[in-house]
């Protein structure tokens, strides 16, 4: 799920980046704004009870909404000042340049409260497509140049959440923005749905199960019919659903709190979409996590070693982003379906030697277990003694798996 905050952010970058003459007029503003920062204007400013210009950040553009409404709370004392001042006059805006401020101030605002919104601890998928597209009626109906550009982008940026089958299985599932969906688009909610459901099932009879049971669950998985048969239930929940949704339109409040009130009053009722609503409804919004791979890349493209080849640095994020997170504890509790199914074919002691073996001997141990070179007596006496973190085991069964 990308960021909501982000996809907005680069947006309105889009949009500044293409108005060349905004670009121009923010440059000059900038200059402005320095020159006011100066000693000497300070204490005028200060003297005259007004509040200090700020200088926005070139890579954040809320910054510069507020360096522009600073600005225009100084308006009449920086045309005084011009007046009076010869040197200062080459600095100061004139008046079509005061009116290209107030249209990209004012362009920029609905963007500017959206993203506020955006940073809400309590948000869910709902809630920020609806602020996405309060934003987006908000700034259309300006009519501007600035406006139109940012209606454009933002449309763009769109069409990738839209592509998201959480956003979609969300917005299905809130009647309030529900009529917006496609008949396409409500399918994929479905669908997504349906996996979901199935899902979480699996989970529930798995909890009670220790790491070897998981294997016999898998398996009578894939020889019945149970995710049809769970998939068909569920299809016939999500009908129910169309008969409570006049119960949910009596919900007068438009807090999504409120939503989730109602969901939980249907429970009794319908425990799946109960269960289904605190999964979609819990997903995060606002977050950016491959920035913490950013920070870790100072860890293995050091200044001393900068010629590591790219095919390489990007194999290392790959290991480093599925270890690094997780305890151990946590990695062999959620062992994957391929896995189960590989280790299932192994005795409990090769499977204990595996898992505290080299990357090397694992792979030489699985690919003869699997041609029939080695018998269980030889199997453990051939692995080296040493600590295997559990992921060595995940790319051990991906590869056989693949072949």
């Amino acid at each position: 799920m990308r960021c909501a905050a982000h996809t907005l952010q680069l947006a309105i970058t889009d949009t500044l980046k293409e108005d060349t003459a905004a670009t121009r007029l923010l440059c000059k503003i900038r200059q402005l704004v320095k020159k006011l920062r100066t000693p000497t204007y300070l204490y005028l400013i200060k003297k005259e009870n007004l509040l200090k210009p700020t200088l926005d950040c070139a890579t954040r553009w809320n910054s510069t909404v507020d360096m522009l409404v600073r600005l225009k709370e100084l308006k009449n004392f920086l045309n005084d000042l011009a007046s009076n001042d010869n040197k200062f006059k080459q600095f100061n805006l004139n008046n079509q340049e005061w009116n290209d401020v107030d249209i990209l101030c004012e362009g920029l605002m609905p963007a500017k409260i959206c993203m506020k919104i955006l940073q809400n601890e309590q948000l869910t998928l709902t809630d920020f497509y609806a602020n996405w597209l309060l934003c987006k009626i908000r700034t259309k109906a300006l009519n501007s140049s600035i406006s139109r550009n940012i209606v454009k982008n933002m449309t763009i940026r769109e069409n990738h959440i839209l592509s998201n089958d959480i956003l979609l299985s969300a917005v299905f599932l809130d009647p309030r923005y529900k009529v917006i969906l496609t008949d396409d688009q409500i399918n994929k909610a479905i669908d997504h749905l349906s996996k979901l459901w199935t899902h979480i099932v699996f989970m529930k009879q798995t909890q009670s199960c220790d790491q070897h049971d998981a294997a016999i669950v898998l398996s009578d998985l894939s020889s019945s019919s149970t995710p049809s048969d769970d998939s068909d239930e569920l299809d016939a929940v999500l009908k129910a659903k169309e008969h409570c949704t006049s119960v949910i339109k009596k919900v007068k409040s438009r807090r999504i709190d409120s939503l989730l009130k109602c969901y939980k009053t249907m429970k009794p009722i319908h425990p799946e979409l109960y269960e289904l609503s605190k999964v979609v409804f819990g997903v995060l919004v606002t977050q950016v996590s491959v920035e913490r791979l950013f920070s870790g890349l100072k860890f293995i493209l050091s200044p001393l070693r900068t010629n590591v080849a790219q095919h390489l640095l990007e194999d290392q994020l790959i290991v480093r982003a599925n270890c690094i997170f997780d305890s151990k504890n946590d990695r062999i509790n959620s062992v994957p379906f391929e896995v189960i199914s590989v280790s299932s074919s192994i005795n409990e002691d090769e499977l204990q030697e595996i898992s505290h073996s080299s990357t090397s001997s694992a792979k030489q141990i699985m690919n003869k277990k699997r041609t029939g070179d080695i018998n269980d007596q030889e199997g453990p006496h051939q692995i080296k003694k040493k600590q295997l973190r559990i992921n060595n085991l995940f790319s051990v069964a991906s590869q056989q798996s693949e072949k």
